[in-house]
């Protein structure tokens, strides 16, 4: 997915952890990578090749404009989403949390990504995600589930990996 990357949106940056994988894996093969790295809390991110915008994900408007502002027309060729809700303890409620924040994400990945861009986001299981990544199917034509190794088998975390963007349709 970075092999062919030059711009990255980092969506949830928090301490930069796939900032830095995106950066690391982008520089083998282009010489200036760019990572847009955004959060809704003031991040001390400082590395070479990475801007930071302080935004919430739930204002489309604002997200989408500071990015293109930033780009000058250039499209993006990944949008990570590492979007995670302040947990409650309550399964249904971080669970729809956690799909809002999805559902956000994919909204502005579908404003600011290349045609043939990759979409990668975090899900929970907890009921509404299969209905997510049947929409998510009619917005890429590619989608696909994945649980990193290093997730514990018991936790209801896993992420999606989509690329290919259909014609616009609203979800």
């Amino acid at each position: 997915m970075f092999q062919t990357a030059r711009v990255v949106v980092d969506l949830g940056a928090g301490q930069g952890g796939w900032t830095q994988v995106a950066i690391e894996r982008m520089k083998q093969h282009t010489p200036s990578p760019h990572v847009i790295a955004i959060d809704y809390r003031e991040s001390n991110l400082k590395m070479d090749f990475v801007t930071t915008i302080v935004a919430d994900i739930f204002n489309q408007d604002q997200v989408v404009t500071s990015i293109e502002h930033l780009l000058n027309g250039e499209q993006v060729d990944v949008v990570l989403s590492d979007l995670a809700p302040n947990v409650s303890g309550d399964r249904f409620r971080d669970h729809t949390s956690q799909m809002n924040l999805a559902q956000a994400a994919v909204n502005v990945a579908k404003c600011i990504l290349k045609p043939s861009g990759h979409f990668v986001s975090k899900l929970t299981q907890g009921g509404e995600e299969q209905q997510f990544i049947g929409d998510l199917r009619q917005i890429f034509h590619v989608v696909d589930v994945l649980k990193p190794d290093a997730s514990r088998q018991e936790s209801r975390e896993f992420y999606v990996h989509t690329r290919k963007l259909r014609k616009l349709a609203a979800i």
